[in-house]
C-alpha cells in the first residue's frame, strides 16, 4: 500500500498506532507526535480538512476537537450542517 493510501486509512479508522508509525517512515525529519493523544488530535484536525471522507467522518472529528477546546479545520460553510448532526 503507498503511503497515501495507508495515511486515508489511518484517517478513516482514527488509527493513533498506525498514524505515528507511517509519520515517522514517511516524514522521520519532521515533528513527531510525542504522545497518543497529540496523534488522536492532529489525526482529527486533519479529518475536518480532508475532502475524501465522509462528511460524517469529518462532522465527527469537528464535534470531537470542539468537545476537546481544540480548533476545527472544518470550513466555515460546512460548520452549520456539522451542527445539526
Amino acid at each position: 500500500m503507498d503511503s497515501h493510501a495507508a495515511m486515508k486509512q489511518c484517517l478513516e479508522e482514527v488509527d493513533v498506532i498506525g498514524i505515528r508509525k507511517l509519520w515517522f517512515e514517511v516524514r522521520p525529519n519532521m515533528p513527531q507526535p510525542a504522545t497518543d493523544y497529540e496523534a488522536l488530535v492532529s489525526i482529527h484536525m486533519a479529518r475536518t480538512n480532508f475532502p475524501m471522507l465522509t462528511a460524517r467522518q469529518r462532522y465527527y472529528s469537528h464535534r470531537w476537537l470542539l468537545d476537546h477546546n481544540m480548533p476545527s479545520l472544518l470550513p466555515d460553510k460546512e460548520k452549520p450542517s456539522a451542527e445539526k448532526m
